[in-house]
């Protein structure tokens, strides 16, 4: 049947139509049910140690996409930090946090706003850390070592790890990390049953790992291990880069567990000596795959092996699913469904074979041999596995072809050739040419022979085929390859395939070595267990195990895969053995193809020595500890080795202080080397051995009987009170306080002085002994030592008090003194100076009524001043009271004539003891005093003054009114004054009228005067005196009229406008003023065009934007002026004067000034020409009018 175009154009716009809609709904629906299976979230650091100051990057995946991350990070001092990330659209995350060298565990902790929540940690320590971490190698999306999740696996694969570990530690440490495969807090998930192939590398040097296990954890459910753990011990020194590899096998049917991820976990780390370890990422997640197998089921009606666009899908058609075990084993069958569909979902690797069901009364024309053959090594699809079927019974020409496929061997290593041979028989009826054969792991196999050179393959014919194969590490195992041979008849293809199975061995044996202690002393017994295990896929024979301590332990021995078997074996330690105590067993054994293969193990055991002694109470001081001598618990005996160039402290302990073992100590776990113990004595005990002994120590020794003497001591503190004076002990001389050592039992003579004096004024009488609590009146005691005895001399304490006068010239001055003395009291008792007297300490001393003058010569005396150091004293110390005077000189001081009196003179300071008489005065002053004398210049007397002339001070005259004199000895001092008449100062104005009623004239900057009152201007002035006068410069009346100060006539002479007069007697200054009118002039007519000169006044002339213009003049000046005409703009354009207004009606001329008043000129706009007029004059100023 045909379509019209148009029709079936429509007919598939709708079918495409449809079929977006269906892909839609199922993708919604697809879309929705992928939420319940999201990816669990999960953070980490890309490093799980940082150096303080570093950068930490931290990255996320699993999140809700494309949504904030809030981030919490909990620092190692428990303050917090917060970050905020955008997830992008597959949930996945990174932030930065930058370090601020606080060190310790960090705790991050990542959530978005769904609750979706994973936690990391990472360190940030300084140099000197311990660092491990653990990686697995991922196949997607690219092959690479990771911390996250692994991916690209299926079931019955082998998965490569890696554990990390670094070393900055100075010390070297023995290190046992546990690590658990399949461990998930949520869901144990039975996921990796089988760790192998341990390899070990150290700073880049293989080495064989110590392993322990691997072993059921404890944790089983219906049989089946649930999880493995093995323990990695080896030792580690500082700078060592060491890695662990690993292989962990998947589990057949670990896809079972899809709500927990199968992991590989580092469980703990454990270290010897203990010290922290920086875990970074210690978890590993595997996600497990899979791989699809598809095709299509079609009705081949022209039985061509095609699939043409007429031919039509079959469902309800049987397909079966086989994989190679050995043979093939029938995994499952579906049917196809009604567009002839099918698939299959495989989750172990392997080889696999896809054929059909074929029905009753059909024919399978592809692809001809009913099978595919398919080796499936990792995740991914595997499509196009289709099958043709024509209706209807085989034609009697039947084309049909074969191949026989076979090797040279059944079983191989790694790097062996394997050699294949093919057998290709035509078992048709009909002729077939075009034979092609393919080989999936080989190259093409090359023809070898059986053609009879027609190159046609006959029936019955059969051709011979080989090649080789080089097995690799990544081949699967057992190694099945499927050769494949197609023929052609009439353009119909015939296939057939054989496969061949080669068991692929991987040898390996494992042994393992433990000692039952870490460390050992000489004559100790360790116990080795020795346990040799097949860890390979294949029996191992002719098995022989040796240790270089044990001997030989198994010969000629066989082991089944998996199998393992335990030795046990013994040493005792010698002294001197090799430290530490090494020794290696070495496991070997064959395949069955010949392969040796060996492993070996170490186990090492610290040898440590020991020092051990007694501390002892040596009573008979011999220095040997004897019987009934016992021991002394609670002493701290000290350890020092020495390091090649100093005695290094490394240890101290105490002795024990219980029962049968009372002073035991001992120091374990050493090395070899130079030590030397140290006893460290305890107060009131003395050593009767040697303090400290030096012991060479070899591997493994015990040292004993490095004992430590001593014997008991009291000890006699001795002191005075007062303290640190000197007393005889058995008869010699000692200082105090002194703390003596005296062997038990032993007699002491203490004998204190009675009277102890020293040069310095300080004396100490004998009051009586304390001995422990005890006095004694006596000065000698006896003490037996038999306890711990404390004995104190007291004494009194005098000093000696002495009262002088200063200076010389005072001696023999009285005074009055008060004080007790030896219980009598001695109250005002006159004494002359020099007096002294011993007084007891911590008297009271009183000093008073002191002699006040003392008279040496005529103006000359000397006054008591002060005590030095005071009237009164407590004497705590030897004492010196000085009654201090100070020499005073007499000043007189008088005036001429007497008739003034003395009182018209200042005198600073006033000294003592003023004596006054009319015309004279005197005072005492201190010796040194500078004595100011100020003598007023004019006294004044009726009918004149008189004027200070000269001083005479002694016999020197000074004419300065002000004089200092030193009083340094007696000085008698006279003012001499002059006799002088007073003169008369008039001040008068002229020039100024009425009509100005300010302030025209200042005198002295006190007196101010106006035309009113200048006549009140006279003034009594003396000659010689100086006095200041200021006349106004401009008085104004008002803004058009002023006066202007001329000049100043002093009795003929001429004055500035301010100055100073120096009076000489009688006087009339003058202050003479002139009369001023401001005179403005203006413009009326002119415009902005016009820039020129417009008036000239008095030969001044002044533009259009100057006016207008103020001038001042003196009253009766002429003032002359020209108004400018015309004023030419341009050629068509002039201004023209036309009239004068104001003070004159003129163009131009002269005016006298009698009055202020304007000059107004008039302009108006004219057409040229014009006669230019002329000018005048008269002084102006600059300055506009009002």
């Amino acid at each position: 049947m045909k379509f019209k175009s148009g029709l079936f154009r429509a007919l598939a716009a709708i079918l495409l139509a449809l079929a977006l809609t269906i892909l839609l709904f199922a993708g919604l629906i697809g879309f929705a049910g992928a939420k319940g299976s999201e990816p669990e979230p999960r953070i980490w650091a890309d490093k799980s140690d940082y150096s303080p100051g570093e950068t930490a990057t931290i990255y996320g995946e699993g999140f809700t996409p494309n949504t904030t991350i809030a981030i919490t990070i909990q620092r190692p001092d428990n303050s917090e930090d917060t970050l905020c990330a955008e997830s992008d659209s597959k949930g996945g995350f990174i932030a930065i946090y930058q370090l601020d060298g606080i060190e310790g565990e960090y705790t991050v902790t990542a959530k978005d706003k769904y609750g979706r929540t994973a936690t990391t940690k990472f360190t940030d320590c300084s140099s000197g850390a311990i660092t491990i971490e653990l990686y697995g190698y991922t196949l997607e999306p690219n092959p690479e070592w990771t911390k996250g999740v692994v991916k690209g696996y299926l079931e019955d694969q082998r998965i490569p790890f890696k554990i990390e570990v670094k070393s900055k530690k100075s010390v070297s440490y023995n290190l046992n990390v546990t690590v658990h495969l399949d461990y998930n807090s949520a869901d144990y998930g039975y996921g990796l049953d089988a760790v192998q192939n341990f390899t070990m590398w150290r700073n880049g040097v293989s080495e064989t790992p110590n392993i322990a296990g691997p072993s059921p954890d404890g944790w089983e459910d219906g049989g089946k291990i649930q999880q493995l753990q093995f323990s990695w011990s080896f030792n580690i020194n500082k700078d060592d880069d060491c890695t662990l590899y690993f292989e962990a096998h998947v589990a057949i049917g670990a896809h079972n567990y899809p709500g927990a991820r199968i992991h590989v976990h580092i469980h703990s780390v454990a270290s010897n000596p203990s010290t922290p370890v920086s875990q970074g990422n210690k978890d590993v997640p595997v996600q497990i795959g899979s791989a699809t197998i598809s095709g299509y089921k079609w009705n081949d009606k022209d039985g061509d092996g095609i699939k043409d666009r007429n031919e039509p899908t079959l469902g309800g058609w049987t397909i079966n699913l086989y994989k190679f075990e050995g043979s093939w084993v029938h995994v499952e069958s579906t049917n196809t469904t009604n567009n002839g569909r099918y698939s299959f979902k495989v989750y172990c690797a392997g080889t696999y074979m896809i054929n059909e069901t074929i029905k009753s009364g059909w024919t399978q024309t592809f692809p001809g041999n009913n099978s595919y053959i398919i080796n499936i090594l990792g995740p991914g699809a595997y499509p196009n596995r289709n099958f043709g079927n024509k209706e209807g019974v085989p034609p009697q020409e039947y084309p049909s072809i074969s191949i026989d496929k076979s090797a040279n061997a059944t079983m191989a290593h790694v790097s062996d050739v394997i050699k294949y041979t093919y057998y290709v028989t035509n078992t048709g009826n009909v002729n077939l040419t075009n034979i092609q054969i393919t080989d999936n792991l080989t190259s093409t196999p090359t023809y070898v022979g059986g053609d009879d050179e027609d190159r046609v393959l006959e029936p019955d014919e059969t051709w011979t085929y080989n090649s080789t194969y080089t097995v690799k590490d990544s081949d699967p195992d057992p190694l099945v390859n499927n050769a494949t041979v197609t023929a052609t008849y009439n353009n119909q293809q015939v296939s057939a395939w054989d496969t061949w199975t080669v068991d692929i061995l991987h040898p390996a044996i494992s042994v393992t070595k433990t000692a039952d202690k870490t460390k050992a002393y000489a004559g100790e017994t360790i116990t080795y267990t020795i346990i040799v295990t097949n860890v390979g896929d294949c029996p191992l024979y002719n098995v022989n195990v040796t240790d270089t301590l044990l001997d030989t332990l198994l010969t000629n021995g066989f082991l089944d895969v998996g199998e393992s078997i335990t030795f046990t074996g013994t040493y005792i330690v010698k002294a001197g053995d090799e430290d530490p105590l090494m020794n290696k067993v070495t496991a070997e054994g064959k395949d069955a193809l010949g392969l040796v293969v060996s492993d070996d193990a170490s186990a090492s055991v610290d040898l440590v020595a020991k020092i051990c002694g007694y501390k002892f109470h040596d009573t008979n001081k011999n220095g040997t500890k004897d019987g009934g001598e016992e021991g002394l618990g609670g002493w701290i005996i000290q350890l020092f080795r020495w390091n090649g160039t100093a005695w290094e402290l490394i240890n101290s302990t105490t002795t024990d202080s219980s029962g049968f073992s009372s002073g035991f100590y001992c120091f374990n776990g050493l090395n070899t080397g130079v030590y030397n113990v140290t006893e460290v004595l305890q107060t009131g005990w003395r050593n009767t051995t040697p303090t400290s002994i030096t012991i060479e120590l070899e591997s493994g020794e015990v040292s004993q009987n490095n004992n430590f003497g001593n014997i008991r001591q009291y000890t006699l503190s001795v002191h005075t009170s007062p303290s640190g004076l000197n007393i005889l002990v058995n008869g010699t001389g000692t200082s105090t306080p002194r703390k003596l050592y005296y062997d038990e039992c032993t007699w002491v003579n203490l004998t204190a002085p009675n009277t102890i004096q020293y040069p310095n004024g300080t004396r100490y009488v004998f009051l009586y002994w304390n001995v422990n609590g005890a006095n004694y009146t006596n000065n000698q005691v006896m003490i037996h030592m038999n306890a711990i005895y404390t004995a104190t001399a007291y004494y009194k304490t005098q000093y000696n008090v002495t009262v002088t006068a200063s200076p010389s010239g005072a001696i023999g001055g009285t005074f009055n003194v008060t004080y007790t003395q030896c219980g009598t009291t001695y109250n005002n008792v006159q004494g002359t100076t020099i007096w002294s007297d011993w007084v007891d300490a911590n008297t009271n001393v009183t000093i008073s009524s002191p002699q006040a003058i003392i008279n040496i010569s005529p103006g000359t005396r000397l006054g008591f001043d002060y005590y030095d150091p005071s009237s009164e004293v407590n004497v705590t110390k030897p004492e010196t009271i000085t009654l201090v005077y100070r020499t005073q000189y007499r000043l007189v001081v008088s005036i001429l004539p007497d008739n003034l009196g003395i009182g018209n003179m200042a005198i600073s300071p006033a000294g003592y003891d003023q004596a006054r008489n009319g015309n004279w005065t005197s005072y005492w002053y201190d010796n040194c005093t500078y004595v100011t004398l100020n003598a007023t210049e004019y006294v004044y007397m009726q009918g004149g003054r008189y004027k200070f002339g000269e001083w005479h001070i002694d016999s020197t005259e000074n004419a300065s009114r002000i004089v200092t004199v030193h009083m340094n000895r007696p000085i008698n001092v006279t003012a001499e004054y002059g006799f002088a008449p007073a003169g008369i100062v008039t001040f008068e104005v002229n020039g100024v009228g009425n009509d100005y009623g300010g302030i025209i004239l200042v005198v002295d900057g006190i007196y101010k005067y106006t035309v009113a009152n200048i006549s009140n201007a006279i003034f009594n002035w003396y000659p010689g005196e100086n006095h200041n006068y200021t006349w106004y410069l401009a008085l104004y009346v008002n803004c058009n009229k002023r006066y202007m100060w001329i000049t100043t006539m002093m009795n003929g002479g001429q004055l500035p406008q301010n100055g100073t007069i120096y009076v000489m007697g009688d006087a009339t200054i003058t202050g003479y003023y002139k009369t001023q009118y401001r005179i403005t002039f203006r413009q009326i007519g002119i415009g902005n065009d016009w820039a020129g000169a417009v008036l000239t006044v008095n030969g001044t002339s002044y533009k259009r934007g100057q006016l207008p213009i103020s001038v001042w003049c003196d009253g009766g000046s002429m003032l002359s002026f020209v108004w400018h005409s015309p004023l030419m703009v341009s050629k068509t354009k002039a201004y023209g004067w036309y009239k004068t207004m104001g003070l004159s009606n003129k163009q131009s001329g002269t005016i006298t000034v009698n009055s202020s008043g304007e000059i107004v000129g008039y302009y108006m706009k004219i057409k040229p020409p014009i006669v230019p007029p002329a000018g005048g004059g008269c002084k102006t100023s600059s300055k506009k009018g009002r």
